[in-house]
């Protein structure tokens, strides 16, 4: 990955958080990582404490070193691509389907299936994410935004660093809601009891905002769109989950399969400013036939 320079605003905050909040498709501990490595520098000067603290107007240089440790293989595997021009593309993937190789899953991820269909992508950005500039868990279908070139990557990644592109999902929840619309707003981070998921209960909170719109109810259950205005792992999960309204099919946080086959959670629609046309482009998906089907049969 080429150099990334960050210059600092607002409060004081630990350089590795700094990190992490501009770099999406790279885990904290990777940073860390590199951070040792002595591939960061703090107003020119190398710094290796994943801790230092950093205030506004400090300028940051990383690197990122992330050659994988395993054979990045194309694989021909169907896509559905949703748009597609010379710089981005926009995939619906299913649900199941892992994003990129790791631990576990070194085949048959969407990133596979990427540097099969466009080879180009596999020189795009991290290495081990080409072409990834955004996260979706791999129980959640729907729609996620490629780069397929640098400068593109590196600038989408500053939109959503920067909270400048939209995103929208639709859930099935169990539960009725008294209004139509609604915000859901606490803090959550790793939790406290099991490391494997996230909560409110947690020692390192960081701000979370859901903003939602109820479309349909019936007989105990609800179809929702939801509105993230921040982008924490598995934030819609947990804040629908806490709030007593869990997602059908969720195995992690809510019924398993007691109702609903996998995740019903689908990205419906992402609204970003196209780098190089120079315009807003708002792509989506219809509704999941299953969604609408789970309603027709209660």
């Amino acid at each position: 990955m080429d150099k990334i320079r960050i210059i600092v605003k607002g409060e004081e905050k630990r350089v590795d958080i700094a990190l992490s909040e501009r770099i999406k498709e790279v885990s904290r501990s990777e940073i860390k990582k590199n951070i040792l490595d002595g591939n960061l520098k703090v107003n020119e000067k190398i710094i290796k404490k994943a801790s230092f603290k950093v205030k506004d107007g400090d300028i940051i240089e990383f690197k990122i070193n992330d050659k994988p440790d395993f054979e990045l293989k194309p694989q021909e595997i169907p896509l559905k691509i949703v748009y597609e021009d010379g710089e981005v593309m926009v995939v619906n993937k299913e649900s199941g389907v892992v994003v990129h190789p790791g631990a576990g899953n070194y085949e048959n991820t969407l990133v596979n299936a990427l540097i099969s269909l466009r080879p180009e992508i596999a020189k795009v950005g991290g290495e081990k994410r080409p072409g990834i500039v955004h996260r979706l868990d791999k129980d959640t279908s729907g729609l996620i935004l490629i780069a397929k070139k640098n400068d593109v990557y590196l600038e989408l990644q500053k939109q959503f660093s920067e909270r400048k592109i939209e995103k929208s999902y639709v859930l099935i929840v169990k539960g009725s809601f008294e209004k139509n619309r609604g915000k859901i707003e606490f803090p959550i981070g790793r939790s406290t009891k099991n490391r494997k998921k996230i909560s409110s209960k947690t020692n390192k909170p960081r701000e979370a905002i859901t903003f939602y719109k109820v479309w349909f109810q019936k007989n105990g259950f609800s179809l929702v769109e939801a509105f993230p205005k921040t982008g924490r792992t598995h934030q819609i999960r947990v804040h629908f989950t806490e709030s007593g309204k869990p997602i059908i099919g969720d195995p992690i946080y809510g019924s398993a399969k007691k109702y609903f086959p996998r995740l019903a959670l689908h990205s419906r629609k992402i609204v970003f400013f196209h780098p190089v046309k120079k315009h807003f482009l708002c792509v989506k998906t219809p509704i999941p036939e299953e969604f609408l089907d789970f309603f027709r049969k209660l």
